[in-house]
Parts: C-alpha cells; sequence; structure tokens
C-alpha cells in the first residue's frame, strides 16, 4: 500500500467508454460519506499510476481538497487483465452502476470478449487468473444483476446510433422500442427517422412505428427519377443542407431539455431569487439561439416557391424537416397555451 498524490493518478483512458461518474443525490450523500469517514477502501493502480479501481473516490478527494489517497498498486501482464480489474471491480463495488444503456450494453460485450465467450456460447476465461473456471453469460448475467434476456438486449443497444442513445438516456424513447426501431431500419435510416421525430417529448412505441412505417412505404415506392445523373447530384446537395438543418433543429432541441431539465432542478434547491434570475437568463438564451438558427437556414424558404418543381423524394424530404420544425414550435406554443 502506498500513500499517493491524488494529483499524480491517471484516469484509465478507457473508464468513461463503460461508466458514468456518479452525479446528483448519489454523488452529495458520496461527498459527505467522504467528508465523515474518509476513504475507506484502497484504491487500485497500475505501476504506471493509472486507476483501475476508484476514478470515484480519486475524484471525491479532489473536489474535497483531499491531498493523497491510499493506493494499492497490482502488477498485470497485459491490458486485458487491467480491462477485466476495472469491469469487474467497479460493477462490484458499485453494485446497480446504471450509465446509459449503450455503455450497459458495452460492458457486456466487452466482458464477453474478455471471458472468451463467442456467439452467445459459454468459454473458459482466457484472461482470467484461474483457466479451468468456465465462464458463461449466465455468470456475467448474475454479475450485473439481470436476466441473460435483459443482457442480450443490451448487448443490441450497445450499438445504438448517438441520436437514438441520446433519446433513450433522457427518456425521450424507451429502451423497447429502441429495440424495435434497430431491428427494422439500418443506421442510416435510424437518423434519419430521429432527425424527423418531435423528439421535445416522450414518444410511444404506437407514435415511433408509424414513423417506422412511413419509411418502409418510402423504401417500397421510391420515386423513378427520368435523369439519373442529375437526381444523383441533386440528392447529394440536398443531403448536405438537410443534414445541416438536422444538426441545427436537434441542438435547439437538446437545449430545450436540458434548460427544462435546470429549471425543475433550481424549482427544487434554489432559492427563489436564484431561480427568477435563471428564468430570465435561460429565456434570454433560448431566443438568441432560435434567432441563430433562423439566420442560418432561413434563407432557405425560397424553396417553397420551387415546392412542386422538387423531385418526389426531395419533396416528401423537404415537407417531412417544415413539419418537424413545426410541430416542435406547436409543442411550446401548447405548453405556454396550457
Amino acid at each position: 500500500m502506498q500513500q499517493i498524490n491524488v494529483n499524480e493518478l491517471k484516469p484509465h483512458p478507457r473508464n468513461n467508454e463503460f461508466f458514468d461518474d456518479i452525479c446528483g443525490e448519489k454523488w452529495d450523500e458520496f461527498l459527505q460519506s467522504v467528508k465523515s469517514r474518509g476513504i475507506i477502501e484502497p484504491i487500485v493502480i497500475t505501476h504506471d499510476k493509472v486507476i483501475v479501481s476508484g476514478h470515484q473516490r480519486v475524484r471525491a478527494c479532489k473536489e474535497l481538497d483531499i491531498g493523497t489517497i491510499v493506493c494499492d498498486v497490482h502488477t498485470y501482464d497485459n491490458e486485458d487483465q487491467i480491462l477485466q480489474d476495472l469491469l469487474e471491480t467497479n460493477i462490484r463495488q458499485r453494485g446497480d452502476v446504471g450509465g446509459s444503456a449503450k455503455k450497459v450494453g458495452l460492458r457486456i460485450k466487452e466482458l464477453e470478449r474478455l471471458y472468451g465467450i463467442a456467439h452467445g456460447g459459454d468459454r473458459k476465461s482466457e484472461s482470467s487468473t484461474n483457466n479451468s473456471v468456465l465462464i458463461t453469460q449466465n455468470d456475467i448475467a448474475t454479475q450485473m444483476s439481470m436476466s441473460v434476456d435483459t443482457l442480450q438486449n443490451f448487448k443490441i443497444l450497445a450499438d445504438m446510433i448517438p441520436e437514438l442513445s441520446t433519446l433513450v438516456d433522457t427518456g425521450t424513447v424507451t429502451k423497447t422500442t429502441a429495440l424495435s426501431l434497430m431491428k427494422q431500419l439500418s443506421p442510416q435510416e435510424q437518423e434519419e427517422l430521429v432527425s424527423s421525430m418531435d423528439t421535445t417529448k416522450k414518444l410511444t412505441q404506437k407514435e415511433v412505428q408509424k414513423y417506422v412505417d412511413e419509411i418502409n412505404e418510402l423504401k417500397s415506392n421510391p420515386p423513378l427519377p427520368t435523369d439519373y445523373n442529375s437526381t444523383k447530384k441533386e440528392l447529394k446537395d440536398y443531403k448536405t443542407d438537410y443534414q445541416n438543418l438536422q444538426e441545427q433543429f436537434q441542438s435547439k432541441v437538446t437545449e430545450l431539455q436540458e434548460s427544462r431539465k435546470q429549471i425543475d432542478a433550481m424549482k427544487q434547491t434554489s432559492p427563489t431569487e436564484t431561480y427568477n434570475q435563471k428564468l430570465k437568463d435561460s429565456t434570454i438564451f433560448f431566443c438568441s439561439k432560435v434567432a441563430d438558427f433562423i439566420e442560418k437556414v432561413g434563407g432557405y424558404a425560397w424553396l417553397t416557391d420551387h415546392i412542386n418543381e422538387l423531385p418526389e423524394y426531395e419533396k416528401k424530404s423537404f415537407i417531412s424537416a417544415i413539419n418537424a420544425v413545426n410541430a416542435w414550435s406547436n409543442t411550446i406554443l401548447n405548453n405556454i397555451n396550457n
């Protein structure tokens, strides 16, 4: 055991890939525990002072201005042994470590790789210190406090596109709906679907399925361009502009969702004066961002004058984009009126 300065310790480069920081009320309770009791269990590090187990304890020490922490320095033969220790100790010590559905899936897939489980089968763990131990998917599921079926679903969710992962994490789309969506659409189609949905409210599986059916209908009856090369070029130019619109719109939706979270949190924890000031600041910020959005994409309004000149696919996509913006603004207006 060694007492080491916390500023000399380095986080493992893949820790954030698998685990989120503790936050909110749980983090406040954790800090209070460290204040009153100190760090009870030493953290685990490599000889290069890379943290294997104890990222949150080191983070707490830095926040509370605790200069040193007791470290248990382990010797590892390879990086896989470090990764296995990183995953197993975090899951074991933190219990339900939570995190995004995507990160849970990534943890499962990495453990299966380390244990030598391929294609859903059971294998002897090559990276384990005891090679005679047979590791099964059931063992991993038990270790992570879930059923094997749930484990399989999380493995699928590990491959979510970032946009869909965000919707699942914010509760806009359930994990069940996300699974159904991933099984029916390609990643590119998922991106197009997410960009066309009203993500300012929670979406039911029925509503999402309606979007999916519209995409499948368009796939089944694609337009037949009379001039393929010309249409291909127009479509490429259009997709560039449309992607910019999608990014701008999604940015506004994300900002609105964050503002709602901040306001809800302040209602519970902040004094009235601070809350009122935050309301004013958020309103000014929102208005400026909307003005910026209009300035950047407002010039494309001229397309409405030529809507009937657009090829059928581009026309439908343009109208879909306008409807998405309109649905977003209508949701806000409805909230105001109600």
